[in-house]
């Protein structure tokens, strides 16, 4: 297992459109199978809620994608994620996630 730090958590509407920035960081620790990702991300984000206040919670999520090779070597994945976040804030996670390597 490879464990990889992930940033720039986004919560996005049905519309596509960005509606709350979270900080913090997930760790990724998972298997990739000619192309098929299967891992899991934990980790604590925090936000700011409709009063102005940082608050936070710890993330749990299930990710399952596909890794595209662009250049080559596997440079990007998307796929399904689920998963939960509960403290300060709790949140259902059932959508998509996409990530690029740096």
């Amino acid at each position: 297992m490879q464990q990889s730090p992930v940033t720039d958590i986004n919560l996005v509407d049905p519309a596509g459109v960005p509606t709350q920035r979270f900080d913090g960081s997930l760790s990724i620790a998972g298997i990739e199978t000619a192309g098929d990702l299967d891992a899991t991300a934990t980790g604590r984000i925090s936000g700011v809620d409709v009063n102005g206040y940082v608050v936070g919670a710890d993330m749990n999520l299930d990710l399952n994608g596909t890794v595209r090779n662009d250049g080559g070597l596997g440079d990007a994945v998307f796929g399904s994620v689920t998963g939960e976040a509960a403290g300060d804030f709790y949140m259902d996670v059932d959508g998509v996630f996409f990530g690029t390597g740096r």
